[in-house]
């Protein structure tokens, strides 16, 4: 059995990197709730099933997905939660900031987690963070990142303040840029587990950045699809 790290993930980036993110073949559909769903979402959802049920087989794994209706099983060895296309709303206009989220958890407790972002050609992973290779040591800055659930009315009272506010309609690429030291807080009233697992387990080794979920400091438990969660994750 394969240990998993950046080198076998990024052949899961590679595997991601022959879909075609264009429009020109894109399909797209809409979920009961309104949100869009396209052909290359259930494409990489396909790509990142077939990669873990390879690596690890099968019958040890339970992947997660925002395109499937899986739920947590304690008695599979693997819960893998993705959410394949992160920013959907993004891909479908030709924007191309959305991402790939990964959350690898074994018999309940957090293995390795990643975030990709296949147009942008950027990724952060576990061991990324703990040998201190990406984040940077620029100044505290006044980025706050929000979340496109934001209502109007709350982004005209934050924007009276001295910080600047920032939209992306990606929590993948919102946490990415926290991580990265390149936004101070992201936050989040009404977010997805598939969404936010990877980037808040990364966070949990990352020297003076808080999440908070809930408004309780997260400690490494899993969260479930059956609800959403407040996140905020912020540099001290």
């Amino acid at each position: 059995m394969t240990c998993i790290n950046r080198i076998v993930v990024k052949q899961l980036f590679k595997e991601l990197d022959k879909i075609d993110y264009s429009r020109s073949n894109m399909t797209i559909g809409t979920k009961s709730d309104n949100s869009f769903v396209t052909n290359i979402d259930y494409k990489a959802n396909d790509v990142i099933e077939k990669f873990f049920n390879t690596l690890y087989g099968e019958s040890l794994v339970n992947i997660i997905s925002e395109e499937n209706h899986n739920r947590y099983n304690e008695e599979t060895k693997y819960n893998i939660v993705v959410d394949p296309i992160d920013g959907t709303e993004n891909l479908v206009h030709g924007i191309p900031i959305f991402g790939v989220s990964v959350s690898i958890f074994e018999y309940g407790k957090p293995l390795y987690h990643t975030l990709y972002f296949p147009l942008l050609k950027q990724y952060i992973a576990s061991d990324m963070i703990l040998n201190n290779t990406t984040v940077s040591l620029h100044h505290k800055n006044r980025l706050i990142l929000l979340s496109s659930n934001t209502s109007l009315e709350d982004i005209q009272h934050a924007s009276t303040d001295d910080n600047e506010y920032r939209l992306y309609g990606c929590a993948t690429y919102n946490m990415y840029l926290v991580l990265c030291r390149k936004a101070h807080m992201y936050t989040n009233l009404k977010a997805n587990s598939y969404d936010i697992l990877a980037g808040i387990n990364i966070a949990m080794d990352v020297d003076g950045l808080d999440v908070f979920i809930d408004d309780k400091p997260y400690s490494g438990e899993f969260l479930f699809r059956n609800k959403t969660y407040k996140i905020v994750m912020k540099w001290r």
